[in-house]
């Protein structure tokens, strides 16, 4: 049960900073 939601944090936190970092791209992109 701990490696399910150690596992489901990880998946979250890694789709979070996928996000974050597309949004980083499209604002650079917007700045040059």
């Amino acid at each position: 049960m701990v490696k399910v939601s150690t596992f489901a944090a990880m998946t979250l936190g890694a789709f979070i900073i996928l996000q974050s970092m597309d949004k980083l791209h499209v604002w650079i992109a917007l700045r040059q």
